[in-house]
């Protein structure tokens, strides 16, 4: 079953009740029992099992999965806690499986299964390093598979390592001495028993899709021509990032076979950035796409669909859906893409699979956020002039103080003269002049550059270099890209803590690509005669400026598999607080993953809490919503946040969810039957209260808001310019959504517009966008590329305001812009 922890939300606990769209009656869900899980914290993802659920645990570096925010978290010794949920009003915990040093069970999936060799409830656990070290290098990983048909007394089976082609049986145990043996880390597992009674585990190491060893020698190797999957004699024993194990004994893991395959990642998958040469010309995958600053692609996660399908998400890549009929041979079906458009992340993360009227769908957690709009403005009339895409850093992005995002500042920009200053560590040249850094913009190079400081030069972070310029007198920052073949040339937004030892980070930083880097630096700072180093003469004075607009969260992607060979995208669900990224706090408001029973879907929403969704529609509607208090986490580490990371339902109909900080939840819905499902289990007679938890993790009494019904709104929509003659092609649409009499701002100023662009029947494009506190809207749409518009002479602009839970959907009058004379 799945999925990483993330971070945390503000508000008291309460009971959201919403209409139901398809339903008279309005439905909630009402709190039935809790546990803090002994009061530790670090709790994970959640995965039911007859009437016991199970509950992985910790975080990982850096937040590990995209929603980062910690640049270092302690690796406490862990557990994964088996907890009784029969009386849902009082979940007990009947065992904990201690987890080795320096490991975190990031992902628990469980099942009965009945086989020749195993009769019984078998659990498998996804464990990861937790600690980016020799040491956490060292500790045995992978998939442990354990025997918890008495969960009071779990058993260990065995352990699969994902990666025991990398070495030879020559090659000595694992430890601290040699890591050559120890299982390396997998993310995600699920599990499924097939109809002719074969069990499988699938797991996820991301990224690893390049894996290659010579299996004579032991060597890892690079991806070569002619060598395109497993055992084709070549000498390459490939692996991709999805492994299929068969534990039909769950004694002896057997692997089986992985995906996707080199074929498919090679030709199909790998996007690759302009400006992008593979060493030496050799395909070699390297997990970076075109899309947005979390410009990544890999199997995170996987889900299984009737036994035979397996559903890989892959971040930017979209959705892969490959047949497993012959596990050894995985072979693709189908993909689901998003838009290769730079300024939209593609963050398909977590899969769930679901079957609702008759169709199959996937149910995509896009388990972080889609970025701000960051660009760095050149001012000028010259070939530098313009702007240039960036990527705004995460210390800044969740600034504790909401105060240093660029997009909080006036104008949304940060204006000033952009200074060289090198690599910008303590102690160089080039920024060791803090007069000449004062109240400008300061542009460093991610890496030092040999031409400009000398090579045995001072290193130092990130988030290092960012304070030493602060207290320079910087009122911003904008890193250079420096890779070319290593790494993708596009900028990222970069990882790490708002805090350097007690010193907080108060200015932004930018990263820009490699090629616009190459460009600035040599404006104002021209590479020396060799062999000198420091800046030539004739460095231009250069103006320009830091500028910004908000992005939103993560959502979840309703996509109909019905098909396999042809996935479409069925609808998007998008929670509230989900709008706006940066969040107005230290929470984490994108969708971690949904399961569904019959037509109802559970949202698990990290700080949004736990949200009830109608599946019937094409964009599914909320009915009911639970949100945990807030808690402190016992380390002091992770923001005293409602963040909730998992949810399953059990065989009493009891939904289950775990929150990172405060333990675990037993929820009813109530109200409306699911009308593709039975409904849900009488509820128990009123049990004594449990012993309270600590005080900080008392939940206050629930209370609950009356349903009410949608309004009809009018939206308005504006094109400007009415001509754009030269690439690139700018528009800007904009406009208003007029709210139902009565209707405040607070309540009906939130949702999405949608933007179609087409040239005569053809969409070209589709972009969202959020309402704004005013309920007005403003979308600026690019097309660098003049062949897109075919011999169209003009442009439609189609803006819908896709609704919230006061407003109805509203469209408004198309509007038109001419492109050539």
């Amino acid at each position: 079953m799945i999925r990483h922890p993330g971070r945390a939300f503000a508000a008291l606990l309460f009971i959201i009740v919403v209409a139901c769209p398809t339903t008279a009656q309005a439905q909630s869900l009402d709190l039935v029992g809790q546990s803090s899980l002994g009061g530790t914290g670090l709790n994970g993802q959640v995965v039911t099992v007859g009437n016991i659920a199970v509950v992985g645990s910790g975080i990982l570096p850096g937040a590990g999965a995209r929603t980062s925010y910690y640049a270092s978290y302690p690796c406490p010794a862990t557990t994964v806690k088996i907890v009784d949920v029969s009386d849902p009003g009082t979940p007990v915990v009947r065992s904990e499986i201690p987890i080795q040093p320096l490991a975190v069970p990031n992902d628990v999936a469980a099942l009965r299964v009945n086989t020749p060799t195993f009769n019984g409830v078998l659990l498998a656990v996804a464990l990861v390093r937790c600690q980016n070290s020799t040491a956490g290098n060292a500790t045995e990983r992978g998939v442990a598979y354990y025997d918890i048909t008495n969960p009071s007394n779990p058993v260990f089976l065995s352990r699969f390592n994902p990666d025991e082609n990398f070495f030879k049986l020559t090659d000595p145990p694992c430890s601290i001495e040699t890591s050559t043996r120890c299982a390396s880390s997998n993310d995600n597992v699920a599990l499924v028993q097939r109809q002719d009674g074969t069990v499988l585990s699938l797991s996820t190491e991301p990224a690893s899709s390049n894996s290659q060893t010579n299996p004579t020698t032991g060597a890892p190797t690079i991806v070569v021509p002619g060598c395109q999957g497993e055992g084709t004699g070549t000498g390459c024993s490939y692996r991709g990032d999805v492994r299929i194990v068969n534990v039909t004994n769950p004694t002896t893991p057997t692997y089986v076979g992985s995906y996707p395959n080199a074929a498919f990642l090679n030709n199909g998958v790998e996007q690759r950035p302009s400006g992008y040469t593979p060493p030496g010309g050799v395909p070699q995958r390297y997990p970076f796409s075109n899309n947005g600053c979390r410009n990544y692609q890999y199997g995170l996660s996987v889900g299984v669909q009737n036994g035979n399908r397996a559903l890989v998400p892959f971040l930017d890549a979209g959705l892969l859906i490959a047949d497993i009929t012959n596990p050894g041979a995985p072979a693709t079906l189908g993909r689901w893409t998003y838009a290769t458009d730079r300024a939209l992340e593609g963050n398909a993360a977590y899969v769930d699979p679901a079957s609702v009227g008759g169709r199959e769908l996937a149910l995509i957690g896009e388990n972080d956020w889609n970025g701000v709009s960051s660009s760095l403005r050149i001012n000028g009339t010259g070939p530098l002039a313009g702007s240039k895409f960036a990527c705004e850093a995460m210390p800044t992005l969740f600034d504790p103080e909401d105060t240093a995002q660029v997009y909080r500042k006036a104008g949304a920009e940060i204006p000033g003269e952009i200074v060289y200053v090198g690599r910008g560590c303590p102690g160089d040249a080039l920024s060791a002049d803090p007069t000449r850094i004062a109240g400008k913009i300061a542009f460093r190079d991610l890496a030092r550059q040999a031409d400009r400081e000398p090579a045995a030069g001072i290193n130092c972070s990130a988030t290092a270099a960012q304070l030493h310029l602060q207290q320079a007198g910087a009122i911003g920052v904008v890193v250079g890209n420096t890779s070319l073949t290593t790494v993708s040339p596009q900028a990222i937004s970069a990882e790490g803590d708002h805090k350097v030892g007690p010193s907080d980070i108060t200015i932004p930083s930018y990263m820009i690509d490699t090629p616009d880097a190459n460009a600035l630096r040599d404006a104002l700072c021209p590479p020396p005669t060799s062999p000198a180093t420091g800046c030539a003469a004739g460095g231009q004075t250069i103006t320009g400026a830091m500028v910004d607009r908000p992005g939103e969260w993560g959502n979840l992607r309703v996509v109909d598999v019905t098909d396999p060979t042809a996935p479409t995208l069925r609808g998007t669900y998008s929670p509230p607080r989900a709008k706006v990224f940066p969040p107005p706090d230290l929470g984490v408001y994108a969708v971690h993953h949904a399961v569904a029973r019959g037509s109802t879907g559970f949202v698990a929403g990290h700080s949004n809490g736990l949200r009830a969704i109608d599946l019937t529609s094409a964009d599914p509607s909320e009915i009911a919503a639970f949100v945990p208090p807030d808690t402190v986490d016992p380390s002091g580490s992770i923001p005293p946040k409602a963040n909730v990371v998992g949810v399953d339902v059990a065989d009493n109909g009891a939904i289950v969810i775990s929150d990172i900080n405060s333990g675990l939840y037993v929820l009813r819905l109530r109200g409306a039957p699911d009308p593709e499902g039975p409904p849900p289990p009488p509820a128990p007679a009123p049990a004594p209260p449990p012993p309270p938890p600590p005080a900080a993790q008392t939940p206050p009494p629930a209370t609950a808001t009356l349903s009410r019904r949608r309004g009809r709104g009018r939206l308005s929509a504006r094109v400007t310019p009415s001509r754009d003659l030269r690439p690139a092609f700018t528009f800007t649409i904009s406009g208003r959504l007029t709210r139902p009499r009565g209707l405040s701002r607070a309540l009906g100023c939130n949702g999405r517009v949608s933007v179609q662009v087409k040239r005569g029947g053809t969409t070209i494009s589709t972009r969202r966008v959020s309402l704004r506190r005013n309920c007005t809207y403003s979308l600026r749409v690019s097309f660098a590329n003049r062949r897109r518009f075919g011999r169209s002479t003009r442009l439609r602009f189609t803006a819908r305001f896709l609704g919230n839970a006061r407003v109805l959907a509203a469209t408004a009058p198309a509007r038109f812009a001419r492109i050539r004379r």
